[in-house]
């Protein structure tokens, strides 16, 4: 086994952050009553602001690592 720079404190809080994911899905994808107005479509809306945002944070991660990249190494 290699190695890394994780311990068993790192490795606990990771499962920790895992299952908690997993029970947030659990929860707002299934447990939750449909709404009386949108129906079964209001769970989107536990998903959609999450996903767009860090869809933005990846596309501001990916251009700052992009332009780091092509700047010149004088």
């Amino acid at each position: 086994m290699s190695t890394g720079t994780g311990n068993r404190t790192t490795r606990v809080l990771g499962l920790a952050a895992l299952a908690s994911v997993g029970l947030l899905l659990l929860f707002g994808l299934v447990v939750t009553p449909p709404d009386v107005v949108q129906g079964q479509l209001v769970r989107l809306i536990y998903i959609h602001p999450a996903m767009s945002t860090w869809a933005f944070a990846a596309f501001g991660l990916t251009a700052l690592a992009s332009m780091l990249y092509l700047w010149p190494r004088t």
